[in-house]
């Protein structure tokens, strides 16, 4: 009984052994969705600093989630909601606050990230 235990353990390690042994091979991408989802990130660092809000929502969709402030707001790429951007802008004192909000500057840029539960999902 001792020597079955003891075989089975020792063919089991081998047959582990093998298996890490073994190259992984690389994922292909046949549907071209790491290049698309590529592209969409590049769309999301295509905001520089010093944009106006104006340029900005040319490029992306405001991301209101009930809360938005002047300085502070949340964008999302058009083609895909779950791709989103924190922006900071520094505000436009020579207006009214809301004739000034498309001068308002660009100062602060969060990196791209996904947010797997787009708003439209949210209660």
């Amino acid at each position: 009984m001792k020597r079955t235990i003891f075989l089975l353990t020792g063919l089991m390690m081998t047959l582990c052994a093998m298996g890490a042994a073994r190259p992984i091979a690389q994922e292909q991408d046949p549907g071209g969705h790491c290049a698309w989802l590529a592209e969409r990130i590049k769309e999301m660092q295509a905001v520089k600093f010093g944009m106006t809000r104006r340029e900005v929502q040319k490029l992306l969709n405001a991301d209101i989630n009930g809360m938005e402030h002047r300085s502070s707001v949340r964008y999302e790429n058009p083609k895909c909601s779950y791709i989103k951007l924190n922006l900071g802008f520094k505000l436009d004192k020579g207006t009214k606050a809301e004739d000034g909000r498309d001068n308002d500057t660009v100062t602060k840029i969060s990196e791209p990230f996904l947010d797997l539960v787009p708003n439209k999902m949210r209660f």
